[in-house]
Parts: C-alpha cells; sequence; structure tokens
C-alpha cells in the first residue's frame, strides 16, 4: 500500500532501479542493484513529504506535502494507539 513512498528510485533515463534500502558498494560508487552513482537516487517520501514540510511548513508546497501525507501514508496505513 505504501509502495512509491517506501522506496529508493533511480532518476537515470530508462532504468527501473526501485529499492527498499539505500545500498552501495564499499567505495560508495554506485548502486549494488543497477550500477548507477548515489547521485541518481532519491527517495519519494523524502522528495515529496519530508523537504516540502521543512522548506514550507504549512504553506504552499508545505500544505500541499502534508495533504500527501494524510492522503497516500496515513489513509492507506493503518495505525494503531497501544
Amino acid at each position: 500500500r505504501l509502495e512509491p513512498h517506501a522506496y529508493y528510485f533511480c532518476k537515470a533515463p530508462g532504468c527501473n532501479c526501485k529499492c527498499r534500502e539505500y545500498r552501495f558498494d564499499a567505495n560508495y560508487s554506485k548502486c549494488e542493484y543497477c550500477g548507477h552513482g548515489p547521485v541518481q537516487h532519491y527517495s519519494r517520501f523524502n522528495r515529496d513529504v519530508v523537504n516540502p514540510i521543512r522548506k514550507y511548513g504549512y504553506i504552499g508546497a508545505g500544505r500541499n506535502a502534508f495533504v500527501t501525507l494524510k492522503r497516500e501514508v496515513f489513509d492507506k496505513s493503518l495505525l494503531r494507539r497501544t
């Protein structure tokens, strides 16, 4: 249910790399899955939710990020309070 926000994606053209863990070789120079560099990868959750909230708060893009957080993350997951 949280698929797009739980993964790291590769920005390289034509690359379909999608992984849950940010894994690179010992030199931190290439991805273990696709071979592209770490700069080519991004976290969908950080890009769409965390960064806009940090940058704008609850105004403009930050507000849209809060709406995304509610609709695409919280509404699709069951949070229990114990």
